[in-house]
This record gives structure tokens, sequence and C-alpha cells, in this order.
């Protein structure tokens, strides 16, 4: 009985959070990253949000107006799963890059803002890449690209 109320509990908060608008400003801790290609020819820096809790992702970037070209919000997963993600609260059209061991797998672009359609590829990943809508076909980024770490 008591592990269904803190399952009860957990769901409202998560509920809450997730429906409660956020200012545009976030907390998130930041990292810078390199997108590259598989010969290391072409590299482009970003400078991310991570969210890698369960408060962090439900909200992403839920609310938002603007973001910069060169900025995106990196979700995190300790463990890798077919990851569905969606648009409710969402603004900005959005390109997504799934993510696995560091190497993308699959993209879906030119998201629909304030859509509640499952966005997946349907294959394990550990992290999803959001970034600006136009950004994958600008960079002409495509599976196979590496995910690397700035110091």
């Amino acid at each position: 009985m008591i592990n269904i109320m803190r399952t009860f509990a957990m769901l409202a908060l998560f509920i809450v959070v997730a429906c409660k608008p956020q200012s545009a400003q976030s907390e998130l801790p930041q990292k810078q990253v390199v997108l590259t290609n598989p010969d290391g020819t072409v590299q482009i820096e970003l400078l991310v949000e991570v969210a890698n809790t369960p408060q962090s992702r439900g909200q992403g970037l839920m609310f938002r107006k603007t973001m910069p070209a060169s900025a995106g919000m990196l979700f995190v997963w300790k463990s890798s799963y077919p990851v569905v993600m969606w648009m409710k609260n969402t603004y900005l059209p959005l390109d997504m890059l799934f993510i696995q061991d560091d190497t993308v797998q699959g993209i879906i672009q030119h998201t629909v803002p304030l859509s509640e359609e499952d966005l997946t590829i349907h294959q394990p990943v550990d992290k999803v890449l959001e970034v600006n809508a136009g950004f994958v076909q600008q960079h002409g980024i495509q599976t196979g690209w590496k995910l690397l770490y700035s110091k």
C-alpha cells in the first residue's frame, strides 16, 4: 500500500511540474559538446543544457519561445531504451537526434510545436539532442555522426 501511495505521489508531482509554465531561463547544468561527422572533418560546437533527471527531462524545452542557434538540450538516461518524445507545451519547432553510445542512430526533423504525437525511432538510445528546426539540414547531419564532449 505504501509503494502504491509513493507511486501516486511521484506521478502527481511529475504532472504538476510538467504542466506548470516555467520561466524561459533555465537552471540546468550546461555543457559544451561537439557534433562531428564520422571522419572528423566537420565539427559543430553547441552549448547544451543537460536534462538528466526525471523532472528536467519532463520539463524539457516546454514554454520557451526562443533558443540560440548554437544551443540545444541534451536529454540523458542512465540506460538505453526506445525513448518517446513529444512537443506538448513546446513552442519551438525542433530537430531531434536520437543517440546511443554517443553515435546518432536516428533523426526526426522539423517537429510540430504543441503536438502530442509520439516521436521515436523505435530503437534503444541513451540520449536525445534537441536543436532548432533546420539545424540538421543546415549542417548536413546524418546517422553515424558522433557526439563529443569538450573539456
